[in-house]
């Protein structure tokens, strides 16, 4: 269910950065735009990415009793 969450997510700030785009007459493609969707999500991406890798340590490298 996360990775749909996150999915909807980028696809809104894809838009989001595609409309700026549109907005101020630059190229979909240009590395300003894209960078502008990266900065958008790199926040929520970050904090999914470390909770799972951080369950995925505890369950897989911890104790015996943890496990």
């Amino acid at each position: 269910g996360q990775g749909y969450n996150l999915a909807l997510g980028d696809a809104m700030a894809l838009a989001q950065a595609l409309r700026w785009a549109m907005d101020h007459g630059t190229d979909f493609g240009d590395p300003m735009v894209l960078e502008r969707y990266a900065r958008q999500r790199f926040a929520e991406t970050a904090v999914m990415t470390l909770a799972t890798d951080g369950l995925n340590q505890l369950f897989s490298f911890g104790t015996k009793s943890l496990r």
